[in-house]
């Protein structure tokens, strides 16, 4: 069975008061997801095991089967993996935030740092590579470092679901920022950029559709990465949210699904068309509120054509906690 997911980063929010108490997937219209929700499954997951920190990182490896002690520490060395940053086994990386840019460049930074390497990602953003040993890295009110981790090996795609029925020859991961790119080397999955892929609002979620629709003619498994609620949730941005879920649902699922429909209903040869499932849910809460990532509960949709559906008839936080999901899991078994 061929499996698309859909990881909406930072999609589950609380009710906002000028969303009318809402929360941005409750005030979005998601006509394709809701009808999924009502023909399929829905449910509330932990996407952040208990003492881990709410990144993308943790989430996104949870969410494809990793167990907590499988987990990375931090996104700082996969995202040195995505952007080909070369890493020696002694070294370290993490990520830095300027605080006030103005005050304090990158520049001052890679002074500061003289032991170590600065590579930037934005005008206040950039990964730090120092030796394990280094010891002046601390976070002050000019800069913050933070998640930080060493290379490491993490089992394969092909090995973490080896035994639950999960086809695993193949799998691609869609995306476009580099922890997914770093992720993907880590998990011995392809890597697919699609032109016009970004990591914010202006990302082209068709691109995005189509790339995954593409990689299902030779893959069994594929994993379709959007950033773009994420983004509008660090700039607490609730009606840019709202859009980007509106986005991802016209444009993303809705044309996985009927091009998913359209392969069912075809003569194509069975390991294309036989059948196929679609999971789509977010990594982790992300708050417009705060701006920040929490480790609380995710909403996740789960849909194949011979599922015996649950009574939830849309797709929201609310409404998946009446759900039958209630571990991630059960997209994988068969």
């Amino acid at each position: 069975m061929k499996l698309v997911l859909v990881i909406c980063d930072g999609m589950a929010d609380e009710p906002l008061e000028s969303l009318g108490n809402k929360t941005p997937l409750e005030a979005a219209a998601t006509p394709t997801m809701d009808q999924l929700a009502s023909l399929g499954r829905t449910g509330l997951v932990r996407t952040i095991p208990d003492g881990k920190y709410p990144g993308s990182e943790v989430g996104i490896m949870t969410i494809l089967g990793y167990e907590p002690q499988q987990l990375p520490w931090g996104r700082g060395a996969l995202e040195a993996t995505g952007l080909d940053i070369p890493m020696r086994t002694d070294e370290l990386a993490m990520r830095y935030q300027l605080n006030h840019p103005e005050e304090f460049s990158h520049d001052d930074l890679a002074k500061r740092v003289s032991a170590g390497k600065i590579y930037r990602l934005s005008d206040t953003a950039g990964l730090c590579i120092v030796p394990c040993d280094y010891s002046e890295c601390s976070s002050n009110s000019l800069v913050k470092f933070w998640s930080q981790d060493r290379i490491r090996s993490f089992p394969s795609f092909a090995e973490i679901h080896a035994s639950d029925g999960t086809d695993t020859d193949s799998v691609a991961i869609v995306g476009a920022v580099p922890l997914l790119k770093g992720i993907a080397k880590g998990i011995g999955a392809d890597w697919i950029k699609p032109e016009g892929a970004t990591g914010d609002l202006s990302t082209d979620y068709s691109a995005k559709a189509r790339a995954a629709i593409k990689a299902l003619e030779s893959h069994d498994t594929v994993i379709l990465h959007i950033e773009a609620c994420d983004w509008a949730s660090h700039h607490q941005d609730p009606e840019a949210k709202v859009k980007a879920i509106e986005n991802i649902d016209k444009e993303v699922i809705a044309s996985l699904l009927n091009h998913l429909e359209e392969l069912n209903d075809s003569d194509q040869p069975d390991s294309i068309s036989k059948l196929f499932s679609i999971a789509v849910m977010s990594d982790h809460p992300s708050l417009c509120s705060t701006g920040n990532h929490t480790s609380g509960l995710s909403p996740l949709l789960f849909f194949h054509p011979h599922l015996i559906p649950d009574n939830t008839q849309c797709f929201s936080e609310r409404e998946a906690a009446k759900g039958w999901v209630k571990s991630i899991k059960e997209i994988y078994e068969r």
